[in-house]
């Protein structure tokens, strides 16, 4: 006896709810808000001090900054894979896979710019 796999919603079993977030989604979610909070971190620690002072404050550990930017890269890059899966699978709300597609891929493109030319002149 041989058996054919059921997807879901093929058979007479009710779909998951689709207001609820799905893996992909939710993952994709808290990844980009991990990132964008560790970015906005990294960011404030190494200008703040050039902003509120007028000084180089920790300018001289310029290298360490760069090189912590790094996590937040491939943060951004997890959660655009995450949105992406999520998207093919068609189990991500549209809107949420939309914005945190967007979020990580801004992130991704325009963090690391910004974080080297900094608050620009002041």
């Amino acid at each position: 006896m041989t058996t054919t796999p059921v997807w879901p919603g093929q058979a007479n079993e009710p779909r998951d709810d689709p207001q609820a977030g799905s893996p992909f989604a939710v993952a994709s979610s808290i990844v980009t808000l991990v990132a964008l909070v560790t970015y906005a971190g990294l960011y404030a620690a190494m200008w703040a001090p050039v902003a509120l002072w007028h000084n180089e404050g920790w300018l001289f550990l310029y290298p360490i900054f760069l090189a912590a930017w790094v996590p937040v890269g491939i943060l951004s890059a997890t959660s655009i894979g995450l949105s992406i899966a999520g998207s093919i699978r068609h189990e991500a709300r549209r809107s949420l896979a939309v914005v945190s597609l967007g979020v990580a891929a801004l992130l991704l493109t325009a963090s690391l710019p910004a974080l080297w030319f900094g608050p620009g002149p002041l």
